[in-house]
């Protein structure tokens, strides 16, 4: 299969899914997603990359179990810069369609993105 029509595959598994894609063979194990409850975790574009991207198997499956735990668990954060850079990363050097990947910055802002400002570094420094 081109790589092509793995991206439109899998945007057509996300249209029949709850905003973010969740396959039953990627889930987390019920231990693992108790380890994960009540964290809150920054998803960077290279993680969001290769949850998009099946080059590399290994990691596609990796970030498609956390991915879709984290977003099932409401526990995702980003930043309005990931999303600039998941896009052009996503459409530019991957050549996935720009539907798939307007459709993920969509869902991903649901996450309501961190915003860089003084506050957040001043947080960051304590």
């Amino acid at each position: 299969m081109r790589r092509i029509d793995q991206y439109w595959t899998a945007y057509e598994k996300m249209k029949r899914l709850p905003l973010i894609p969740g396959l039953a063979a990627n889930r987390l194990t019920r231990e693992e997603a108790n380890d994960a409850a009540g964290e809150r975790y920054f998803f960077d574009t290279n993680l969001l990359i290769y949850w998009l991207d099946p080059w590399d198997m290994a990691k596609h499956q990796a970030a498609r179990k956390w991915v879709t735990a984290v977003w099932e668990g409401g526990r995702g954060a980003t930043s309005r810069q990931v999303l600039n850079e998941f896009w052009v990363n996503a459409t530019r050097k991957i050549g996935a369609p720009v539907q798939v990947a307007r459709a993920l910055v969509e869902a991903y802002s649901e996450w309501d993105p961190i915003g860089f400002g003084l506050p957040l570094l001043r947080r960051a420094w304590h």
